[in-house]
């Protein structure tokens, strides 16, 4: 059944035609108003309430829900999984944090020092990275003045993990970029608190 609605012409699929009659429309009443795509409502001879269709807001109703299903939703978008770069020079720290990362059902990938960590942001584009100072090849400070010179990766949000606890080595890392600086050994919990967060402090910044 084609039909003339407020932006166009509808396309309304029914069974059958039945005929046509002349009816009195009635008011839903005041708890019924807010009802889309329902005029009012028609009593048939043998009492039956029957209920008036409005094609229009049927149409306006329908295109509005079809939006809605094909745009993803803020917490689906929240729900795909965590990426995470880890580049240490230990096994047992990169495995260590993997396990964690891989216990909140995120994704981890790992790098032995900065030069496997510039290959691998060719293939894997991290929410994060774990960065330690300390390694062969090339160091964090290193990896750290590359990457934020680069417009592709410069805004991926860097969290130094590293046993330097002291003030020159914190300036060092803050004067690079870094963006958050922990120190071994760490809590669990504080760890993965920051990287829960690590999305919501991406997109403000």
């Amino acid at each position: 059944l084609i039909v003339q609605g407020s932006k166009g012409y509808e396309a309304i699929m029914i069974d059958e035609i039945k005929g046509q009659m002349e009816i009195v429309v009635k008011d839903l009443g005041t708890y019924l108003t807010h009802v889309k795509g329902v005029s009012g409502v028609t009593i048939l001879g043998g009492g039956s309430l029957i209920p008036v269709l409005n094609f229009s807001e049927l149409g306006d109703v329908s295109r509005t829900l079809y939006k809605e299903e094909k745009s993803p939703s803020h917490s689906q978008v929240q729900e795909l999984p965590l990426q995470v770069l880890i580049v240490d020079d230990s096994i047992s720290v990169r495995q260590s944090i993997a396990r964690l990362v891989k216990h909140q059902s995120w994704r981890p990938e790992m790098a032995v020092d900065g030069v496997n960590a510039l290959e691998k942001l060719e293939t894997f584009r991290p929410d994060a990275i774990i960065l330690d100072i300390e390694m062969p090849r090339m160091n964090g400070y290193e990896f750290m003045s590359i990457l934020r010179k680069n417009e592709k990766y410069h805004s991926i949000p860097v969290i130094m993990l590293t046993s330097r606890t002291s003030d020159k080595h914190r300036a060092k890392a803050d004067e690079l970029g870094v963006d958050f600086y922990l120190t071994k050994p760490f809590q669990d919990d504080t760890f993965v608190q920051l990287l829960s967060g690590i999305r919501q402090y991406r997109r403000s910044h």
